[in-house]
């Protein structure tokens, strides 16, 4: 049976800016296999706007892939990491991608909810802020997900 959750990780960010970049293992070459479609880690900051946030891309990488090891059994008490639904660190147009989550959830809170949602309920954790006072727009760890 698939799990199925929607936390949009690199990433977050750096899968939204880099949509366009799929990888070929001619173009990219990989540490893991390359498969089309799948999009690849950046290697390094290319637009102006990665490299503002660069620092956010790659803690939010490393939350998607170690997410237990990082925010410990207060956030995540299954032991899972994100990467555990959505395969690639969420680059995987297959498994739970984080693509395009800016038309899926229009509004910065709804994608804010939707990542506690699945602190709360896919990894039995807390949510890693209050998306209803604002704490979650000065929270590190949402802000390098989102």
């Amino acid at each position: 049976m698939t799990s199925i959750c929607f936390i949009p990780s690199v990433i977050l960010v750096f899968l939204f800016l880099t949509s366009t970049r799929l990888s070929t293992a001619e173009e990219n070459p990989c540490s893991e296999p390359c498969y089309p479609g799948i999009i690849s880690p950046p290697g390094k900051p290319e637009t102006e706007w990665e490299k503002a946030n660069w620092d956010k891309i790659l803690k939010g990488r490393e939350i998607t892939l170690n997410t237990y090891e990082l925010l410990g059994p207060e956030f995540v008490v299954a032991k899972l990491h994100c990467g555990s639904c959505h395969l690639n660190a969420g680059g995987n147009p297959d498994a739970a991608w984080f693509v395009n989550m800016e038309e899926k959830y229009k509004t910065k809170k709804r994608l804010q909810d939707r990542i506690n949602r699945c602190f709360d309920k896919s990894m039995n954790g807390t949510p890693v802020c209050d998306s209803e006072n604002g704490e979650c727009n000065d929270n590190s760890v949402m802000e390098s997900l989102i």
